[in-house]
């Protein structure tokens, strides 16, 4: 349910209204080939009409009722129908390909009869996921969902390949089998108590599950009860609870779906699927059924976090309004005639950039025309839901499930949002201001100004005597523990900075952290290639070092690992400038 009254309404807005087109899926319901062939044997009493079974031929006012119901007054969608006709011989392809222009599916479940066991219209479910265009899908069928639903989530799930290693499994079916040499059908027991019901409650949380086995809370408590009667306890419960998922998932491998990395998130009582590209709800065929008014229950049950609206409106926006929105991103044609020029006159190496920066201009008077609606629709949500019953902390914990009221949470939401704040995933072809690489074990940030840094741009002065090695400043950076990240007092003091590296928080000062005006350790580096980078954004860098006996330049294997936004990267470059231009002053005392 939503978090507050009049939410779902802003669901409705972001995620019902913008939809214009829909493909129906389903062998009950007639193409435009079979109205024609009537139609003909209708004007040529001399042809015979092909025999059908399908149910618009005897029964064609609920089929009507739906299709009418897509062409509301104020709402006139766009409606294709496939009948799934040779689906499961790669068909099934084709008709998720043509949802790239189609904004809503519906989607029979037994495309292969009254008895089918939903095999096609899971393979379509699987194709559709697996395509990057986001998809709303509405599975309807004569079937019970209590059936339907459970089938099509298990249709979609990719096996789970870590889940017991070689050496577990043997341990689980030594206690097994000495359990047989007692109870015979103790195997037979486990897998019963062990069903499609308890596998989804443990792809929904492993640690919780588990706990629930262990103590007999719903749905385990036939699995508790069998442990309880052979003796099992403690590590030999968990034991048995993680072979009775591997056995299931082995048992049950031929319906699950076969795609890795199938991410899904689900309710057995809302009965929604999302994955990461697919919306599914579930319906009942029925004459008086509202597919739509269905679909926006399902989108309600969910309850999509206020942020996914915001983008989702505005992926809206971009659709509704994207030719205006383009004529308005164009402007002025001296504008852009000056630009063109200057990509025409471009160098093949600085080429590049120079399209770069087109292209972000471009994108920038783009988002500048469809942002103030977003802003409104933004503002509007974020005023009605803040007048509801639940507000501040509760409300957030609503809506994403983190409780800002705990000390933990709030200092890993603060964490997190310094990563998001600061910096991004790299990017670029070159090197750049704000690009963090590791050069052996220590970790470094690009400072030069990224005008010195385009390939080719500067060949004069010291550019020239180094040849196709690009010379620019960088700064190592000091890792700081748990403990001094705890500990900081100043994190606004322009010296901090914060990665989010292999799934784990990194986080770094740009000089001494127990002396806050202490000098920055930077050096002159030198990177291969004009600073161009490799395919998987590692690049050569010499570096003057002490020899033996003299300066040597040894050259390393730099990896970037992350990068930070520009308005940091610029921060950190004033106050590294700052650093050079300061002035010594003879004073003393204490």
């Amino acid at each position: 349910m939503p978090s507050n009254a009049g939410y779902s309404l802003f669901i409705k807005e972001a995620f019902i209204e913008p939809i214009r087109s829909v493909l129906i899926v389903d062998d009950d319901y007639p193409t435009f080939s079979e109205i024609l062939d009537r139609q003909s044997c209708e004007n040529d009493p001399g042809r015979r009409e092909e025999e059908s079974k399908k149910r618009w031929r005897k029964d064609p006012d609920g089929i009507k009722k739906i299709v009418e119901s897509f062409r509301a007054p104020g709402r006139p969608l766009l409606v294709d129908i496939h009948d799934g006709e040779n689906v499961g011989h790669g068909e099934e392809k084709k008709v998720a390909a043509h949802l790239h222009q189609s904004d809503l599916l519906v989607l029979d479940y037994q495309l292969d009869g009254a008895n089918g066991d939903g095999s096609k219209a899971i393979d379509i479910a699987r194709s559709v996921m697996s395509n990057n265009h986001f998809n709303l899908v509405v599975v309807h069928t004569n079937a019970g969902l209590s059936e339907v639903f459970p089938d099509m989530l298990l249709g979609l799930m990719s096996v789970r390949e870590d889940l017991l290693n070689e050496e577990d499994l043997k341990s689980a079916q030594v206690l097994i089998e000495a359990a047989e040499l007692d109870i015979a059908d103790i195997t037979d027991r486990i897998r019963e108590s062990f069903s499609r019901e308890q596998y989804f409650v443990a792809r929904q949380g492993l640690r919780a599950a588990l706990s629930s086995a262990q103590r007999g809370n719903p749905p385990f408590a036939a699995f508790r009860a069998i442990c309880e009667e052979r003796g099992w306890t403690g590590g030999a419960i968990s034991q048995i609870y993680s072979w009775a998922q591997y056995d299931f998932e082995v048992r049950n491998r031929p319906k699950m779906n076969p795609n890795v990395d199938t991410a899904l998130t689900w309710s057995v009582e809302g009965q929604w699927i999302r994955s990461k590209s697919a919306f599914f709800a579930f319906t009942k065929k029925g004459k008086n059924k509202n597919i739509l008014d269905e679909l926006l229950g399902a989108l309600v049950a969910w309850s999509p976090k206020p942020s996914r609206l915001f983008l989702t409106r505005l992926r809206a926006e971009l659709g509704e309004y994207g030719v205006v929105a383009e004529d308005a991103a164009l402007g002025n044609d001296y504008v852009l005639a000056r630009w063109y020029y200057q990509l025409l006159q471009g160098t093949k190496l600085n080429r590049r950039t120079l399209i770069e920066e087109s292209v972000a201009r471009h994108t920038e008077q783009l988002m500048d025309f469809v942002r103030p609606n977003v802003e409104k629709f933004a503002g509007r949500l974020v005023d009605k839901d803040a007048k509801g019953k639940l507000k501040g902390i509760e409300l957030v914990k609503w809506h994403f499930k983190v409780d800002l009221g705990d000390l933990r949470e709030t200092n890993r939401a603060n964490r997190d949002h310094n990563v998001f704040a600061c910096s991004k995933k790299p990017e670029g072809w070159h090197i750049e201001t704000g690009h963090i690489f590791q050069m052996s074990d220590e970790y470094w940030i690009c400072l030069s100004p990224t005008c010195d840094l385009v390939p080719g741009q500067k060949v004069s002065g010291h550019f020239k005597e180094v040849a196709k090695h690009m010379p620019f400043l960088a700064v190592k950076l000091r890792s700081l523990s748990e403990g001094q990240v705890s500990a900081i007092k100043d994190i606004q003091s322009n010296r901090y900075l914060f990665l989010e590296l292999k799934e784990e928080i990194k986080s770094f000062c740009i000089n001494d952290p127990s002396q806050v005006n202490s000098a920055p350790h930077w050096f002159p580096l030198y990177a291969a290639n004009s600073g161009v980078f490799e395919k998987d954004l590692s690049i050569d860098i010499s570096k003057i070092e002490m020899g033996s006996s003299k300066l040597v330049t040894r050259k390393y294997r730099a990896q970037v690992i992350g990068q930070l936004r520009y308005e940091y990267a610029i921060n950190l470059m004033q106050t590294l400038g700052a650093n050079f231009t300061r002035v010594g002053l003879g004073f003393s005392g204490e």
